[in-house]
């Protein structure tokens, strides 16, 4: 019988996809936060939501090319593996 994987390489993948999960939440609260703000009748505050919501979602891109990033290296390993 095949040997079990080792637990060496559950536990990076575990590790990130909990940082995906924290990235994920903490651009959701920021979004929240930024609609909130850009409802405000003070135009400080919409402008500082409007600034909150420019940056949660150049985090949410940045969070969505790393993981296409990641599943392009899994893919070419997976291919690697089977050469």
């Amino acid at each position: 019988p095949a040997a079990a994987p080792s637990s060496s390489y559950a536990a990076p993948a575990s590790s990130l996809s909990s940082s995906v999960e924290a990235g994920g939440a903490k651009i959701d609260g920021m979004m929240k936060q930024a609609e909130q703000l850009m409802l405000s009748e003070n135009k400080a505050d919409q402008l500082k939501g409007q600034k909150m919501m420019q940056d949660a979602q150049n985090m949410f891109s940045m969070l969505s090319n790393l993981i296409k990033a990641m599943g392009d290296m899994q893919r070419s390993a997976i291919q690697n593996m089977r050469a």
